[in-house]
């Protein structure tokens, strides 16, 4: 079957799987690497990236988090590895199959994400003791590219990055986040 499986740390059919066959389970990008094929109890099951299930997966830990434990106050922190400045190029004519497949998976990807983002932001303004925080630097379509590894291509990475934290507003994000977990 094809569908998420939540690998919990609190399931006791997941308290002796190695940290890095986890990592590595959660992390195989389809046409990158392999499935990671683990053990669970009696069953054998094939793990890819779990960004094809929940490309922003602060709805779901947030939920997760709600249906287990019973705190006052809550702060999700979501990092996103950078969102596309560029959508897809619009044309007249004939879209059929071949004419959106290369736009498609970036379409629900975009939604995905946006989604889970737009649902957290409302939920945290509608509740004072949910704290949702999002960093996510825009990245411009010739650093969009997932498989460019190049030491230039990955310079110019850590640049946004860094100009994106420089930012007032990210700063003081980052400010406010921290002085929640002051604790007296």
């Amino acid at each position: 079957r094809a569908e998420p499986y939540i690998l919990e740390s609190d399931n006791p059919l997941h308290r002796n799987l190695k940290m890095s066959d986890v990592s590595r389970a959660t992390t195989a990008a389809p046409t990158y690497f392999s499935p990671k094929v683990m053990s669970i109890g009696n069953n054998e099951y094939s793990f890819i990236d779990g960004g094809i299930a929940f490309p922003n997966p602060s709805l779901r830990a947030y939920s997760w988090a709600q249906s287990r434990f019973d705190y006052e106050e809550m702060v999700v922190c979501s990092i996103g590895t950078g969102e596309a400045s560029h959508t897809f190029e619009s044309h007249e004519g004939d879209w059929g199959f071949l004419g959106w497949l290369p736009t498609l998976p970036n379409c629900y990807t975009t939604a995905s994400v946006k989604g889970a983002h737009n649902t957290m932001e409302s939920l945290s303004n509608h509740n004072s003791n949910l704290h949702y925080f999002r960093f996510d630097p825009t990245l411009h379509k010739e650093l969009n590219a997932l498989d460019n590894a190049c030491p230039i291509n990955m310079q110019k990475l850590e640049e946004v990055a860094d100009a994106y934290m420089d930012e007032d507003c990210y700063e003081e994000s980052l400010r406010t986040m921290t002085n929640l977990f002051d604790v007296d």
